[in-house]
């Protein structure tokens, strides 16, 4: 249970850094659009709610393909598991929490950064 407890783990974490990355890797694809939005006159919070909602299109895609998946899949693991069903609603509402909690976290962190784009420096890149 130990040895799976770690593996989960580092699958969480593995998961967080690639939501991170991916969040980065647009944002810093798209610097010299928010820094044209930011020199038009945008908030910071326009711009993290641009960066947010992208976001968590792809967290609620990522969900419900998750759920759907480990659905089909638990039927076949069913002789597998021991005093739990394979559709224990606690269970998939615990991991959906969490994950979505720390993708949240994850997203939120690059999109802060977004806020305090210079553009000055975003139309100097290049």
């Amino acid at each position: 249970m130990v040895l799976l407890s770690m593996f989960a783990a580092a699958a969480l974490g593995l998961a967080a850094l690639g939501i991170y990355g991916i969040t980065v890797y647009s944002v810093t694809a798209r610097t010299r659009e928010i820094g044209v939005r930011m020199a038009l006159g945008a908030k910071p919070a326009t711009i993290l709610g641009m960066v947010l909602s992208r976001g968590a299109r792809i967290i609620v895609t990522g969900t419900l393909v998750g759920l759907i998946t480990a659905f089909v899949v638990s039927r076949f693991m069913a002789s597998l598991l021991y005093e739990i069903r394979p559709t224990d609603l606690a269970t998939y509402a615990a991991a959906t929490l969490i994950i979505t909690a720390i993708a949240l976290i994850a997203n939120y962190m690059p999109a802060r950064r977004a806020t305090r784009i210079d553009p000055r420096v975003a139309f100097s890149t290049e």
